[in-house]
């Protein structure tokens, strides 16, 4: 993706957020709710993306609080937490900070596929 912040993608970026996207929401995962079709949400420092690999899969309602399904935003917090794009530092502190999210997205892609005790979502 060329005239974005994080440049070009490689190979791997590439193979990297497809397996983020077929597992789903990281922040949903942790609530056991899967089916999430996922944003790939970019970490930063200092207001600058770190690059492709420094990646987390979040729903639209954790990335940038869009609410879905006709629900409102009060509906969805309450079903699923807080949102980054709404209240970072609740989402922070329900979810993980930025580090805990990349270590908690890096297990998943290793173990792609053979997640447990998850349920659908709703």
């Amino acid at each position: 993706m060329l005239g974005t912040s994080t440049g070009a993608m490689t190979r791997a970026d590439v193979e990297r957020i497809r397996a983020l996207k077929d597992i789903g929401c990281v922040a949903c995962l942790m609530l056991g709710v899967t089916g999430r079709w996922p944003d790939a949400h970019h970490l930063t420092e200092g207001g600058r993306r770190l690059g492709h690999q420094q990646t987390a899969a979040l729903c639209p309602w954790h990335h940038v609080g869009r609410p879905d399904g006709g629900w409102t935003v009060t509906e969805m917090r309450a079903l699923y937490g807080a949102s980054f794009g709404l209240e970072p530092a609740a989402f922070r502190e329900q979810f993980g900070t930025d580090a805990e999210l990349l270590a908690r997205q890096d297990a998943l892609i290793a173990r792609h596929g053979r997640l447990t005790g998850v349920r659908p979502c709703q």
